[in-house]
């Protein structure tokens, strides 16, 4: 494993009320489970204090999963744009909202708004809320494999991987491994030019990250007039993937074969688009 001369080192930060912004997200997480699975023993006293029929009892329990489908696309676009801190509390509130108004309705087109708009946050959590995952040995193994067929690095290769399955992979399969010059805990703001040296330095044929961590390679090599023609491989997934850095990795690393990962926290990758 290689890493660069220089690197920086990065001191952990621990902040004040971490156990309190940890707890905050746990509440969060438990509201939205309630209010989730709240309406379904409640379906026989509210039908009847409502006068509702099993139709529109069915369109109400039927009507936030409907706007989650609509709306999961636009809510990520918002984490993306506004910070996992606010997209949170908008949650909180809108979760907030929805149990109040359920309270208050009293016929079915308010049921149904008053359920609906729980759609609305319920993606914000599911999306953007942290989440603890069990990685046994056995689940590495499998991903290991899997990758394998799509990302076969050996003895060799040099690769500068930027999420930890990839790095675990590459280093199984005998590849050596550059870590990047960067604090990876935020990596829509990583300065990358430290990076784009270790790739030429070093000789990289193959890298992988997110489409935030790419977006500002991409951005700085456009403004220099730079392309990497070293690169041959360029894996990225974890978030949602827009075309427009689909075309602009294209321009800058011409001879990259351009691979889209697609997987949820608890199994991934489930499918690999080679763009």
């Amino acid at each position: 494993m290689t890493a660069p001369a220089e690197a920086r080192t990065f001191e952990p930060h621990r902040h004040p009320y971490r156990w309190a912004v940890l707890a905050g997200v746990w509440l969060i997480y438990f509201s939205f489970g309630l209010l989730q699975s709240a309406m379904a023993p409640l379906v026989a006293p509210i039908s009847a204090d409502l006068r509702l029929s099993h139709t529109a009892m069915g369109s109400i329990l039927g009507a936030w999963p409907l706007v989650y489908i609509f709306v999961a696309v636009p809510c990520g676009a918002l984490i993306d744009r506004a910070g996992l801190k606010w997209s949170l509390l908008l949650a909180a509130g809108i979760m907030a909202a929805s149990g109040v108004l359920r309270a208050v309705a009293f016929d079915h087109l308010t049921m149904f708004l008053a359920v609906a708009l729980f759609g609305l946050g319920g993606p914000l959590i599911s999306i953007g809320a942290p989440k603890a995952i069990a990685r046994s040995h056995g689940f590495l193994l499998a991903q290991h494999r899997v990758l394998a067929g799509h990302m076969a690095l050996g003895p060799g290769d040099v690769d500068l991987p930027t999420l930890p399955v990839f790095l675990l992979h590459s280093l199984a399969g005998g590849a050596t491994c550059v870590i990047p010059d960067a604090d990876l805990r935020q990596v829509g703001q990583v300065d990358p030019d430290p990076i784009l040296r270790q790739i030429v330095d070093q000789g990289v044929r193959s890298t992988s990250g997110s489409p935030a961590f790419f977006q500002r390679l991409a951005d700085r090599l456009e403004q220099t007039g730079q392309t990497l023609g070293g690169l041959e491989h360029i894996f990225t997934g974890g978030a949602r993937v827009p075309a427009g850095l689909i075309d602009q990795l294209a321009r800058v690393a011409p001879n990259a074969a351009l691979h889209i990962v697609y997987g949820s926290t608890e199994a991934e990758p489930i499918a690999v688009l080679d763009a």
